[in-house]
């Protein structure tokens, strides 16, 4: 009879700078899902009707819209009430606080470093902490899929 257990979690990646996680992130190293632009295009061009396409930015302009768009798309009747409350639960204050009182028990969580928190600072303004460089990369990899999503594209034109 042989024993199993649950895998562990790859921490290895989680004290690289920006720069040393980009070009492991661009070669899909870094999740089972191959690259983001491998993995968000096979979405987008996806023949299923069945498929909401919504983006973490626009999530971020208008939440009580969005969750309201997210509702109806998926055939749940919630009051205004409701959606309010959902979208407050989620702020990025209150995951924060959720996190602090809870983080260590959430199974993506296991293993972590403490000091390193999921919940930052809830923006889409990650390219301003990339390098140059590592954007550049990024930017040349995936300058296609990113236009065709509406990113404006900073080093690079498609």
């Amino acid at each position: 009879s042989s024993a199993t257990s649950a895998p562990q979690k790859d921490n290895r990646f989680e004290r690289l700078t920006l720069d040393e996680f980009v070009p492991l992130f661009l070669a899909g190293e870094l999740e089972s899902f191959g690259t983001w632009g491998e993995h968000n295009t096979s979405w987008r061009c996806a023949e299923r009707a069945e498929i909401l396409h919504l983006k973490y930015e626009q999530l971020l302009s208008d939440p009580f819209q969005n969750l309201s768009r997210i509702c109806e798309f998926l055939g749940l009747d919630r009051s205004r009430d409701e959606i309010a409350a959902a979208v407050s639960n989620c702020s990025i204050e209150n995951l924060k606080k959720k996190e602090a009182r809870e983080g260590t028990a959430w199974h993506v969580r296991k293993n972590a470093d403490p000091a390193l928190r999921f919940f930052r600072n809830g923006t889409s303004e990650g390219a301003a902490e990339l390098s140059p460089a590592a954007l550049g990369q990024i930017e040349t990899q995936w300058a296609a899929p990113m236009s065709e999503l509406g990113y404006t594209l900073k080093n690079t034109q498609p």
